[in-house]
């Protein structure tokens, strides 16, 4: 392929926007030049235009490499790491606190003669005698007889009236 199919080929991408930067500087220069094929001579201008867009040195240098210092690296990590553990603690506690105003809205409790309107406390002490009334529960099913109908039915003289009980304790 000669040089003149090489920078048609070169326009074309260029016309589909699908050229790299250094493709682009490489069609300005050959552009620049005093003498350009005749079938491409129609482009000149408009190449001429998009160059003189571009600084000069870019045009003619090919385009520098900025690195990063290793630890320009590793702290922008960290700070990303950290916004995003800041912003879903943060989206998580206004989810929190949108189900806490569902349940527990307008609700507040009076501790030492304070009002408490966080629902966060209102939330914790609820949860804390709820246990306490299961554990309650619990101690008291333990401390029940396991068999109470049988323990009343025997404490009852009278064959009669055990019978009549018994009747009415398995209906």
């Amino acid at each position: 392929m000669n040089h003149v199919e090489e920078i048609r080929m070169l326009m074309d991408r260029f016309l589909e926007a699908d050229t790299t930067l250094e493709e682009e500087r490489r069609l300005y220069a050959y552009f620049a030049q005093a003498e350009v094929d005749p079938s491409l001579e129609t482009y000149r201008t408009m190449m001429q235009d998009y160059a003189a867009l571009m600084p000069v040195e870019q045009v003619h240098q090919p385009a520098k490499r900025v690195t990063l210092q290793p630890w320009f690296k590793w702290a922008s990590r960290i700070a990303a790491v950290l916004v995003l553990a800041f912003l879903g603690t943060w989206g998580y506690r206004a989810y929190e606190t949108s189900k806490l105003e569902e349940i527990y809205g307008g609700s507040y409790m009076i501790v030492n003669g304070e009002r408490v309107d966080n629902l966060r406390e209102i939330k914790a002490q609820i949860e804390s005698t709820l246990q306490s009334a299961q554990e309650i529960e619990r101690l008291a099913a333990a401390a029940l007889p396991t068999d109470v109908e049988q323990s009343v039915l025997s404490e009852i003289d009278d064959p009669a009236l055990r019978e009549e009980v018994n009747r009415i304790l398995n209906e």
